[in-house]
């Protein structure tokens, strides 16, 4: 007798019906009666159904259904693992459709094991600013993304110039950026300097109708310009540029009162021999070299620059990236380590006394720091940290292999507590390669030149590369590996994900480059 009629009035009980209910009981709850069922009974299907929309309970074959569902197309190939974090996070990034951000979130659920690479695009903005919040994490937006314009084939003659590739940058005192480029592929734009508003716009034009100019004159043969420095005494400012040239660093000066025609300072025939500079600043008439390959900063007394410099040696250090100007005599310089996280040190001015680790008592796991590019005070007691997030451990001939990898970004370190305290104060990923940053009135403004390799004239297997961050609908995704248990199959295998998702999902205008390449240690 099926076990429904306990749920029906007496006087309709009878066995008949029972035979009859039988029948459904067993194709509903299957009942044990002997006789096999083809399959499986509808009400424990009916309680699995919440698993049919959870893509990490779903059977394989429904991940495609609820893909659909949420207007994506699973490619083939793909693994199982890979498919349920795709359909898992695809919803979330649906408000982010066809904007940087969503593309490189997409990109990375699209790799096979989301740890094992970092995936950066450029979409081409130069100059980037942000307004740090306390204890929280910065949006951080483009300010300025025009660049030159290269008219089309066949003749790719330069319209007029632009940024493309910046590498260092400084504030004067009315407001105005200051940021020196490295100009694009083959010298077409040739390398500069620029005035920047901070509105994001070219400070100086030319002609009619008006282009952007370059700070300097026209004659000005820059080489690779490594850093700016400002002199604020008044009348007007002075800009101090250092560009390496064939025969060494070249020093000059522009002024306020001729901003378009540059003078060469003559400097000791020790300083031409500085050539792998990682920042200079200014300081009570001095400019101060950081010097990385000999471990030292070089004092220049602009009064006499002609005269043998002062040399700050930095023992201790291993790779120094950065240089700010602190209080009392002192400067903060960031060094960047091949096997550990980066540090920061406090430096005598003086020399009397040996550099002092600022994050010594930090443990390893609290310091995320890899390559502090660029250091700045955001109040007496905190610092503000550019740090780009590849550790500079690469083989040359496997520049895309490192030994850990972290998102391009802005921390915040907390000097009033001890240990010091190592914070995000920016949001990660908005930067590829940023190497310069200011602060004024609150708001932080960033260069970013890009991914250094994109400028070689030629890819890893020898063709051609376009002029890439120098020429219109440009759109560029580097992909890093992890050193650590590094396959050829693994590589293989992301690049071919994130390739197909990248052709399906970026903007149709957009002329797409992959860059990266396959090898092990």
């Amino acid at each position: 007798m099926s076990g429904y009629l306990d749920h029906l009035p007496a006087v309709l009980r009878s066995r008949d019906l029972g035979d009859l209910l039988m029948i459904f009981e067993k194709m509903l709850d299957g009942i044990d009666d002997g006789v096999a069922t083809p399959a499986t009974p509808l009400a424990r299907l009916i309680d699995t159904l919440p698993d049919l929309y959870d893509p990490a309970r779903t059977r394989q074959e429904f991940l495609p259904w609820l893909a659909g569902w949420l207007g994506f197309e699973l490619p083939t190939g793909w693994s199982v693992a890979q498919q349920r974090r795709v359909v898992a996070g695809i919803m979330g990034l649906h408000l982010l459709r066809g904007t940087r951000q969503g593309l490189a979130e997409l990109l990375g659920l699209a790799a096979p094991v989301a740890e094992r690479q970092r995936i950066t695009v450029d979409s081409g903005a130069k100059v980037l600013f942000a307004r740090p919040i306390p204890d929280g994490q910065a949006r951080v937006h483009a300010l300025l993304s025009q660049g030159p314009y290269i008219r089309p084939a066949p003749n790719r003659t330069l319209a007029y110039s632009g940024l493309v590739s910046p590498q260092c940058l400084a504030l004067t005192p009315d407001g105005d950026l200051v940021v020196g480029d490295a100009g694009g592929i083959g010298g077409k734009p040739a390398p500069g300097v620029w005035r920047i508003t901070r509105t994001g716009a070219y400070a100086d034009q030319t002609g009619g109708p008006p282009v952007p100019r370059p700070l300097g004159s026209a004659g000005w043969n820059l080489t690779a310009p490594v850093a700016v420095a400002i002199d604020p005494t008044p009348p007007g400012w002075k800009l101090y540029v250092l560009d390496v040239q064939q025969t060494g660093l070249r020093l000059s000066r522009i002024t306020t009162a001729n901003l378009f025609q540059e003078e060469t300072v003559q400097v000791h025939a020790s300083v031409r021999n500085v050539v792998d500079v990682t920042g200079a600043v200014f300081d009570r008439g001095h400019l101060l070299i950081l010097n990385r390959r000999d471990k030292r900063i070089v004092d220049i007394d602009l009064a006499s620059p002609a005269a043998e410099p002062r040399t700050i040696p930095l023992p201790g250090l291993t790779a120094p990236r950065s240089l700010m100007v602190d209080s009392d005599d002192r400067l903060i310089v960031g060094d960047t380590r091949p096997e550990t996280p980066a540090e920061l040190f406090r430096v005598d001015l003086t020399g009397a006394a040996a550099p002092a680790p600022l994050l010594a008592a930090v443990l390893a796991a609290g310091n995320p720091l890899l390559a502090p590019y660029a250091v700045i005070r955001e109040d007496a007691r905190v610092l503000l940290v550019l740090d780009v997030g590849l550790q500079p451990d690469q083989d040359p001939a496997r520049p895309y292999l490192r030994r850990t990898l972290r998102p391009a970004t802005l921390y915040r370190i907390d000097l009033r507590v001890n240990p010091p305290r190592v914070t995000l104060a920016g949001e990660p990923g908005a930067l590829v390669f940023p190497r310069g940053m200011v602060r004024h009135e609150g708001t932080v403004y960033l260069c970013d030149g890009g991914e250094p390799l994109s400028r070689n004239e030629t890819g890893p297997n020898g063709v051609p590369r376009r002029n890439l961050r120098a020429s219109a609908n440009e759109l560029a995704v580097i992909v890093h590996f992890v050193r650590t248990g590094a396959t050829v199959g693994d590589q293989r295998a992301a690049l071919r994900s994130i390739g197909d998702a990248l052709d399906r999902e970026r903007s149709a205008a957009a002329l797409p480059t992959l860059l990266s390449a396959i090898g092990t240690d």
